[in-house]
């Protein structure tokens, strides 16, 4: 008989992750009665309500930003430090590298959660609605929405900002009320939370490679037969692959798409970009 997995997200139908689900979905639906909630958001639930539901096994499977998890496993700030990384790749490799043991350790030994990999949730930009954030001076009193992460937060009250940390269930409603004048977000969450529609100026500064942790509940994973564990784990190794270099594709596409919604875009410049890592700097030597 067919066990039934759970599995939920926190975004649309076009979402990359979304899709990368679907993906793993198919590749493990003819041994498991799979029900999938796409957005948990939409049920009135936060997104990082998906953390808490799926340690106590309400949820089977789920992916989530890592700043979500930094009070789980506070060293996951680490990789929202902004302009620390110098590309997409050199952040991978590091955390491949440097943490994936570690964090692999502490879900499973302390958390009740098994690491099924890291998927790529975009480079962060950041978009305003009253001008491009192309200098220091431009962040000056400006109410950004931050991710929960502690770390995150001072690093863009120096900056000059007002930070105003939300999950992505309030930010949504933030965006409905204007009570932002800025946001930080991959491309993606611009586009799925019609950012665009109140912020037109968007700044391309790279400040942050994020990722989202692919997770299962141990429990249910230590109840599954040999052969369930094998096709769950070299299903996510295939999805984890399909979503990454789906994320890629989807980056390209999106900067077309957001042209067309007369949103003008800038790029920090080396030199400014520079000023802001020098702030960065200091939080990064205390981390």
């Amino acid at each position: 008989m067919k066990k039934i997995i759970k599995i939920a997200g926190y975004q649309g139908k076009e979402s990359v992750h979304t899709s990368a689900t679907n993906q793993f979905i198919n590749l493990i639906e003819n041994q498991f009665i799979v029900s999938f909630i796409q957005d948990i958001t939409l049920h009135n639930h936060k997104a990082s309500d998906l953390i808490k539901k799926t340690q106590i096994n309400e949820i089977n499977i789920s992916y989530l930003f890592s700043s979500y998890f930094t009070n789980l496993i506070p060293k996951l700030m680490y990789l929202d430090l902004p302009f620390y990384f110098n590309s997409k790749n050199d952040a991978f490799n590091i955390l491949n590298k440097n943490l994936r043991n570690f964090i692999s350790n502490e879900l499973k030994n302390i958390h009740n959660l098994i690491l099924l990999g890291f998927w790529d949730n975009g480079t962060r930009h950041i978009s305003s609605s009253k001008s491009f954030i192309n200098s220091l001076d431009d962040c000056n009193g400006q109410i950004i929405r931050t991710t929960p992460n502690k770390l995150h937060i001072e690093t863009f009250k120096a900056f000059g900002f007002i930070p105003k940390p939300l999950d992505v269930l309030d930010f949504k409603q933030a965006l409905l009320n204007d009570e932002l004048d800025a946001q930080e977000n991959p491309l993606t969450n611009y586009c799925q939370f019609k950012v665009y529609d109140t912020q037109k100026y968007l700044t391309k500064t790279s400040h942050v490679y994020g990722f989202c942790l692919f997770i299962v509940n141990k429990e249910f994973f230590d109840g599954l037969s040999p052969n369930e564990k094998k096709m769950i784990m070299k299903s996510a190794e295939k999805v984890n692959f399909f979503q990454r270099k789906l994320a890629l594709e989807e980056e390209e596409n999106l900067l077309k798409q957001i042209t067309k919604k007369n949103v003008q875009i800038s790029e920090l410049s080396e030199e400014s970009k520079n000023k802001f890592k020098k702030i960065s700097k200091t939080f990064q030597n205390d981390f």
